[in-house]
């Protein structure tokens, strides 16, 4: 728009500005003095999140939060999650129900209206609850007193640790938080639920 009536400017720097314009009119005589007009560039805002990073589908509400103070907060979250409190704050509550890589974002503005140039995001990873575990296989009747008794399950996708519960004189020897052990059993071992 230079040499026109409007002009349109892309500020660069923060802080004090101006912009003037002077002119000559049709008969070519210059303007007594050149028109001014002051500006405050406001600086751009630039937020960061903090929360949880990990976790498990369907644990609950994790918070996400951000800097407090400022104006128009917007966040989203990736379709794995919902937004349950929060929204317009600086603070959200998110309930993660889909596995996978997710992310969360906000932006917000200063007391100038300036909005971030971008939102911060920032990159979660909810992790899909193991599947229910099938039938254990291995001895039901034996006597007292009998080594290396072996038991197992059929491997269970999204697990990384098997806790297994004996009765009591029952010990696994071998393959502890594995799908597959070995059980000894003491002279005095009762009868119960593995």
């Amino acid at each position: 728009g230079n040499g026109t009536n409007t002009v349109t400017i892309k500020w660069n720097n923060a802080g004090a500005q101006s912009v003037s314009v002077t002119y000559t009119s049709a008969s070519g005589c210059p303007a007594a003095a050149p028109a001014t007009l002051n500006v405050t560039v406001g600086t751009l805002p630039t937020p960061t999140i903090a929360g949880s990073n990990m976790m498990c589908v369907n644990t609950g509400l994790h918070v996400y939060t951000t800097q407090s103070g400022y104006f128009n907060y917007v966040w989203t979250v990736t379709s794995g999650g919902t937004i349950v409190s929060g929204q317009g704050t600086y603070q959200i509550e998110v309930n993660w129900t889909v596995g996978g890589a997710q992310t969360v974002t906000v932006n917000y503005a200063n007391a100038n209206g300036c909005f971030a140039a971008s939102p911060a995001t920032f990159a979660v990873t909810v992790m899909a609850l193991p599947n229910a575990a099938g039938p254990i296989t291995g001895t039901p009747e034996l006597c007292a007193g009998d080594q290396h008794v072996s038991y197992s399950i059929t491997p269970i996708p999204n697990t990384l640790n098997y806790i297994w519960n004996l009765p009591a004189g029952a010990t696994i020897v071998s393959g502890e938080f594995t799908n597959s052990i070995q059980v000894d059993f003491a002279s005095d071992a009762v009868s119960g639920n593995i």
